[in-house]
């Protein structure tokens, strides 16, 4: 075998690796923030944190992200509702069905932990709402990457031509972060005990993913 076709092999194997590695991480990501979810909302019912009793609490937010998405969020994306309620259902049956979830709780029906299970199926319900609504905010996030690409390529350029100095020392950290603003806004949105809006959501997710890409293009240097 040539140089050249072992190389492509290579590229080839490193790039399915780097894909499959981030598929990993972003389904260890959500499953860590279910958990993580759970865990708050059934602490808030033991220590009554929330202003509403029980499995209410968590009834109530997915009532309120949903009226969010029919009110205000259609505005930016066709039938949200209709996509989250389609991921509702998909989480409904393979999930709390599945899991036997519902059983349960009718075996708990009177009992002092029927709420908490309530508690689990909201919860459960809520996240696959909110990962529809990540879903759907993809192409936002897709065309603030590009935006802030084209920018720092121009303002890089505007640097390189005024004679100003490269820094990898800045591209090298700033990289960094650029995962860091990928998985944390999601984390921080699916794990959280109270209703967040869907804008509010791309806002605090785009912002500094785009200005962390924008910062790493502006300061990237082509030698190494």
């Amino acid at each position: 075998m040539s140089d050249s076709a072992s190389q492509a092999e290579n590229t080839k194997k490193g790039l399915f690796l780097t894909l499959l590695d981030i598929v990993v991480a972003l389904i260890m990501t959500y499953l860590g923030s279910l958990f993580l979810s759970v865990i708050i909302e059934l602490l808030g019912i033991f220590f009554n944190w929330w202003d509403l009793p029980g499995a209410l609490h968590a009834k109530a937010s997915l009532k309120k992200e949903l009226e969010w998405l029919n009110s205000d969020f259609k505005e930016i994306m066709i039938a949200p509702v209709e996509i989250a309620l389609f991921a509702l259902k998909l989480m409904y049956e393979y999930v709390i069905e599945a899991s036997h979830l519902t059983w349960l709780i009718e075996k708990l029906q009177g009992t002092v932990l029927e709420q908490y299970f309530i508690a689990i199926a909201y919860t459960i319900e809520l996240n696959a709402v909110r990962l529809a609504v990540i879903v759907m905010s993809l192409p936002a996030f897709i065309l603030f990457g590009i935006y802030a690409i084209v920018d720092g390529l121009n303002e890089r350029d505007v640097r390189t031509w005024s004679g100003g100095r490269e820094s990898s020392f800045v591209y090298h950290h700033t990289k960094r972060w650029i995962t860091t603003f990928i998985y944390l806004p999601i984390i921080v949105y699916l794990s959280s005990p109270w209703s967040i809006h869907p804008s509010l959501f791309m806002l605090a997710f785009a912002l500094p993913f785009s200005y962390a890409i924008w910062l790493a293009t502006m300061y990237f240097k082509k030698y190494m």
